[in-house]
């Protein structure tokens, strides 16, 4: 048994986890970035072009973001019963967690919702502060994306693992998930970096398909995350592909 898996590992595993379940893991994915995106287009048209809509279109996005952090406990939840082989396993999980540990889930979004405000802060400087040419902005734009992708991942790599500690841990309060997930991430940071830009390449090939082809890797990427997250802990995942069957019985077992 190996515990200490590399990322190659981990997303060989997600891929033989993911053998007759790929239109399932799409289908939860598609449902989950579906209501995202709406939920956002509502949140823009709160926006006219003024410094005080803009703050209110960032407050009302962060009121979603926060919603949705029900989403997204269910959605962990998701892909850590399915490398673990759970049966019958169902789309419907995606919404586990509005009825089970909402409270915890709405605060752990807390934690990347703050990540959030605070890449806002360059836009607004930029937008209502400053008086740039069309190059100037763009270069601008660029910056201000990189800088929140950075920000985001850093939270990641201390806290990227509280839905799955929260769904193998509820009773445990939003102090002690956000504590254990940083346990579980130490000395294995660079690992988690390397998984996702090993994923990377394929995503980015995937937006070229009307972004359709983005849900394949993001699928494999959810997926390895938890095995990454079984490995962490030193649970061995199931995977259908490395399980043997049972051998045939010799003639001399038969006869004793």
């Amino acid at each position: 048994m190996n515990n200490n898996k590399t990322a190659k590992e981990l997303l060989l595993n997600a891929r033989g986890q993911l053998v007759g379940r790929y239109g399932q893991a799409i289908l939860v994915t598609v449902v989950m970035i579906a209501l995202t995106v709406l939920f956002s287009v509502f949140a823009n048209y709160t926006y006219t072009g003024t410094l005080g809509t803009y703050l209110f279109r960032i407050l009302i996005t962060t009121i979603i973001d926060l919603l949705l952090g029900v989403l997204n406990f269910g959605m962990f939840r998701y892909f850590l019963n399915l490398v673990r082989g759970t049966k019958d396993l169902s789309p419907a999980e995606l919404f586990h967690g509005v009825r089970n540990c909402t409270d915890k889930a709405i605060c752990l979004e807390i934690v990347f919702a703050v990540a959030s405000l605070i890449t806002q802060i360059p836009t607004i400087y930029v937008l209502f502060f400053t008086t740039l040419n069309e190059r100037e902005t763009l270069v601008a734009a660029y910056l201000i994306r990189i800088f929140s992708l950075v920000v985001a991942f850093t939270v990641n790599m201390f806290f990227g693992m509280c839905f799955f500690v929260l769904s193998d841990k509820p009773e445990l309060s939003v102090m002690e998930i956000l504590a254990e997930s940083n346990r579980l991430m130490k000395g294995r940071r660079l690992k988690y970096f390397i998984l996702f830009l090993r994923v990377l390449p394929g995503m980015i090939l995937g937006m070229f398909a009307f972004g359709i082809g983005v849900l394949w890797p993001m699928v494999l990427y959810y997926t390895a995350l938890a095995n990454f997250y079984l490995d962490a802990i030193g649970e061995e995942p199931y995977n259908p592909l490395l399980q043997q069957e049972p051998e045939e019985p010799t003639n001399s077992q038969l006869l004793t």
